[in-house]
């Protein structure tokens, strides 16, 4: 059986060099490995296009460039709920994967 079990590491994310993603995705079910590697490869750039909309939305609002916002804790996770949620929409709808009876977390 195939390994189930994936990782993603992105350092500089969402164009910060102080910052960095880290996922591990543990799949389970027939197709599982197939899951965990769909989040691999689609949760991270998900999430920065989240953290990196915010960003910009702050910045406008504040009149500071964008280099220089923080999001508050409440900010980032709306941003980490949407990017869940948007990345299992689309394993849901995908052709690739067939996540009906498995999945990752």
């Amino acid at each position: 059986k195939a390994n189930q079990d994936s990782y993603a590491v992105t350092h500089d994310f969402a164009d910060r060099k102080t910052d960095a993603f880290f996922g591990v995705f543990d799949g389970h079910g027939r197709d599982g490995d197939k899951c965990a590697h769909f989040v691999r490869d689609n949760f991270g750039p998900m999430l920065k296009k989240g953290v990196n909309k915010a960003r910009a939305e702050l910045s406008r609002s504040q009149g500071e460039p964008v280099e220089g916002v923080e999001l508050s804790k409440e900010k980032i996770q709306e941003v980490l709920l949407k990017a869940h949620t948007d990345c299992n929409r689309s394993l849901h709808v995908s052709q690739r994967v067939d996540d009906s009876l498995s999945g990752t977390t």
